[in-house]
């Protein structure tokens, strides 16, 4: 019918506990979707709570393994197009990002970003130094 429920919706409120008569803060979709007032959706990350901190390895060649698709689900075929991975694909590049879930794979986002970041990050220390190099030759 084209219409969603709301599995879950929560509003800001003044009273502790009550879900209030104010702005809606949060909702669960029917079609899966998560909506919040601030697009922020956060893992604890206290220093004072982790142990063993190092200086992660290189992501460059996993990520740049990984084949980002755009695809529809067999269940919705006339709906938008999405762009994401597909599990079975991504687990021979990098198998700690897929997981099973009642018979179903499912990709740990949140971590692929985080490969993602750090990626970047040697991405642009290569940038860097190209330029510096470009810079003195041309100096030269």
């Amino acid at each position: 019918s084209g219409v969603l429920d709301k599995l879950l919706l929560n509003r800001h409120s003044g009273t502790l506990g009550s879900t209030g008569s104010g702005t809606i803060s949060f909702t669960v979709w029917s079609n899966g979707n998560v909506e919040n007032t601030n697009n922020s959706y956060g893992q604890i990350s206290d220093e004072t709570l982790k142990q063993d901190i190092v200086d992660a390895s290189s992501q460059w060649n996993d990520i740049k393994n990984i084949k980002v698709r755009k695809f529809r689900f067999k269940d919705n075929p006339t709906g938008d197009l999405q762009i994401g991975v597909v599990a079975q694909e991504l687990e021979t590049v990098s198998a700690g990002l897929v997981s099973m879930n009642e018979g179903v794979k499912t990709v740990k986002y949140s971590v692929l970003y985080m490969k993602a970041v750090k990626c970047l990050q040697e991405a642009i220390a290569k940038i860097e130094a190209l330029e510096t190099e470009v810079a003195a030759l041309k100096a030269s």
